[in-house]
């Protein structure tokens, strides 16, 4: 009987955790833009095995962490591409595919769209461009989901398997996301600094239609 019961509780830990997993996920996009690394490393690590009975499955550990997590994450791009779709029905907004820019991008995405948007779904990078240029160059819905569901299972399948073969702890996934997340807020402050740093450049700027000083002086 207490067998039983601590392999129904196992199953339930295993239920919440992952349901709550696959939640989180399908949530960050571009408009929630929250941290994912460090949760798919959680639901890999041993602490959360021990909890659900999964500590020896080290593959299907990896199988169902990768699996869940990339099809949520998946739905959570498919979510992004109905909004952003919206949308582009505004006229601001679809002034965009009129630029020079999202011409010559949208030629070389043509090229070869599906696995442009599998790598860039692997690649580890905080502003998905090609993302957006999928969505407003209308690429099929079905093929962006496939695209995404592969390249990020490939990602969280290597970050599932680091989890797994360092056996990491609570602590150390903690200390992972925060470098990560400091990594991401340092690049947003350049780049904040940076363009605050031009437009002080440009505002001190004279114009060219100003009158100097010397000018004024010799008129006074």
């Amino acid at each position: 009987m207490h067998a039983v019961d601590q392999a129904g509780s196992s199953t339930g830990w295993a239920v919440w955790i992952f349901a709550l997993y696959a939640f989180y996920l399908s949530l960050c996009c571009t408009f929630f833009p929250f941290p994912t690394s460090g949760f798919v490393l959680l639901a890999a690590s041993d602490l959360v095995a021990s909890q659900t009975g999964m500590l020896e499955a080290g593959f299907a550990r990896l199988a169902i962490v990768a699996t869940l997590g990339a099809v949520s994450t998946g739905m959570a791009n498919l979510n992004e591409y109905h909004i952003l779709t919206y949308l582009l029905r505004f006229r601001r907004v679809a002034r965009l595919r009129k630029t020079r820019v999202y011409r010559t991008a949208a030629t070389w995405f043509a090229t070869n769209p599906f696995w442009a948007i599998v790598m860039f779904s692997f690649i580890p990078i905080s502003v998905d461009v090609v993302r957006w240029l999928a969505i407003t160059y209308r690429y099929s819905r079905r093929r962006f989901f496939a695209a995404y569901v592969i390249g990020r299972w490939v990602r969280y399948a290597l970050l599932a398997t680091s989890a797994i073969w360092l056996s990491l702890s609570g602590w150390q996934i903690i200390a992972i996301q925060a470098v990560l997340a400091c990594v991401v807020l340092a690049r947003i402050l350049v780049g904040f600094f940076r363009k605050l740093k031009e437009g002080r450049d440009c505002h001190d700027t004279p114009s060219e239609d100003a009158p100097s000083v010397v000018g004024d002086m010799g008129t006074a």
